[in-house]
This record gives structure tokens, sequence and C-alpha cells, in this order.
């Protein structure tokens, strides 16, 4: 009897130590085009660093784990070529729910602050 209620506190007691916060969460940066091949521009890495991107082609996609906490996720698409038609749409996703989306032709860049 006594294992029996040693082995449900300790179950009790692992069960109560993983916090959300213990998770660590997946971002995704996405960036598609229209009427483009191809788009430059930069994104926050996992390290805080700004990574800069020539010649990317559509459905361009980077992930990473947050491991180093970052604040925010960020990244910026202008799409290459001279049609004036021509636009990137830019998402970040959490876990694998979009939480940013926009357009170059809105504003080039997207953000996403963690909470």
């Amino acid at each position: 009897m006594k294992q029996l209620i040693t082995i449900c506190l300790l179950a009790v007691l692992t069960m109560s130590s993983c916090k959300k916060e213990d998770l660590v969460d997946e971002v995704t940066y996405e960036v598609t085009l229209t009427n483009s091949a191809t788009w430059h521009g930069s994104y926050l890495d996992e390290n805080a660093q700004v990574v800069s991107i020539p010649n990317a082609p559509t459905n361009w996609t980077y992930k990473f784990k947050n491991t180093n906490k970052l604040f925010v996720a960020m990244i910026q698409a202008y799409p290459d070529g001279l049609s004036a038609s021509a636009d990137a749409t830019m998402r970040i996703y959490v876990n694998g729910t979009v939480v940013a989306e926009g357009k170059c032709s809105v504003s080039p860049q997207v953000q996403y602050q963690f909470p």
C-alpha cells in the first residue's frame, strides 16, 4: 500500500512540474508570391540575428524552435521583378497556428510579439 501511495505521489508531483512555460514554441516563417518568381528580404532567426535572403523562391519556409525565448519573431519580404502587381504574403506560425500575416503591398514587415 505504501508503494502505491508513493507511486501516486510521484506521478502527481511529476505532472504538476510540467508547466506551459517549459514548452518550447515552434516558429515557422512562410512567404508566398503573386506575379513574381523570387523575393528578397530578411528574418529574425532563433538567435535574434537578422538574416538576409536574396532570390528566395515562392512557398519559402523556415522553421525553428524558440529555445532562446525570443520576444519577437519578424520577417520582411519584397518581391523581385518589375511587375506592378507583384506581391508577397508573409505569415508567422507558432505551433502550427497563424499568429501574424501581412502583404508587402500594405507593409513589407510582419512581426509577432510572444506573450
